[in-house]
């Protein structure tokens, strides 16, 4: 896309647009419906930018410093160009700026003095490789239209995928080679280097969680918090097998396999009234460790480790 123009959009646009995505179906195809995907997706990284949600800052440099610029310096403005929306950022700070990101580079169109962003283009590609990029309803109106605030709050902080048992939905998309895309995570951490070879790997994956998870809770794929501990962590890693650098990742691979078993000899049943009195970092334990170059090898330690973390889930589960 060529040239360009500033859009602002008032206050009558964004309430459109907040009907428009009520009205979305649970999961809707990104190229369905072009020109409104694309506002609703740069409106929220407009709102991403230069917060703790920003996955670009940190790919965004100084051309004559050689150093990161500083989130609080890098600003956006929405543009539209050809009936679709994106983005301009750029740095108040910095007159030369240059992303250090070879996979970056080829979604972005990056000048001496801004980096601009269009949804669609990059929504083209991945359909091109047999990924289909879609909204989810349920996840865009959070981001965009309740009271959290993206500009300077975190998501990891709402716990949001744990409460909601993201990853039910999550392992069935993937299953499907279907590719949320909705926020400049999921252009900086999934599109990038996206291929529908890598995506195959993941999918074989995603569908043996998806299965597993629907034996556990059920069509409804939700139950106590206690019994969304393992799911949560089967997500997360399945996540990182949608991106590039750890398309099949053995180790990955390997404790989520192990998580799966301890999973159907859980003790905890999905939908009995359960509560948890703690929160297991334990958790973290297993994903550094799924995480270790070449951990598949060590089986025992997949076990031991995944094994503390059902321990520790025992230990803080009350009815």
């Amino acid at each position: 896309m060529g040239n360009f123009k500033v859009y602002s959009p008032k206050r009558e646009k964004i309430e459109q647009m907040k009907a428009w995505a009520c009205s979305l179906d649970c999961v809707t195809p990104f190229l369905q419906f072009p020109r409104e995907s694309s506002f609703a997706m740069s409106h929220t990284i407009a709102l991403e930018v230069g917060g703790p949600n920003d996955n670009l800052a940190k790919h965004i440099f100084d051309s004559t410093t050689g150093k990161t610029l500083a989130r609080d310096s890098l600003r956006v403005e929405l543009i539209e160009s050809e009936k679709v929306f994106g983005v301009r950022i750029f740095s108040t700070s910095s007159s030369l700026i240059e992303i250090r990101h070879r996979g970056l580079m080829r979604l972005c169109k990056v000048s001496p003095s801004d980096i601009i962003i269009f949804p669609t283009e990059i929504a083209t590609n991945l359909s091109a490789e047999g990924i289909e990029p879609v909204l989810i309803k349920e996840w865009l109106i959070g981001a965009i239209f309740a009271d959290f605030n993206p500009h300077v709050s975190d998501y990891r902080s709402q716990m949001s995928e744990l409460k909601n048992n993201d990853a039910f939905l999550y392992s069935k998309l993937v299953s499907e080679k279907k590719m949320v895309f909705q926020s400049l995570h999921d252009v900086i951490e999934h599109a990038t280097g996206a291929s529908g070879t890598g995506w195959n790997q993941a999918q074989i994956t995603a569908k043996k969680v998806y299965f597993s998870l629907v034996q556990y809770f059920g069509s409804q794929g939700r139950g106590s918090i206690p019994s969304h501990i393992l799911p949560f962590v089967i997500g997360v890693l399945v996540d990182d097998l949608t991106q590039s650098p750890f398309y099949g990742a053995a180790g990955r691979v390997a404790v989520i396999e192990e998580l799966l078993e301890q999973l159907q000899r859980l003790r905890i049943k999905a939908h009995s009234p359960h509560i948890l009195t703690e929160f297991p970092t334990s958790i973290e334990s297993v994903l550094i460790m799924a995480r270790k170059p070449k951990i598949e090898m060590e089986k025992d330690l997949i076990s031991k480790t995944v094994s503390k973390l059902v321990e520790d889930l025992y230990s803080f589960t009350r009815i």
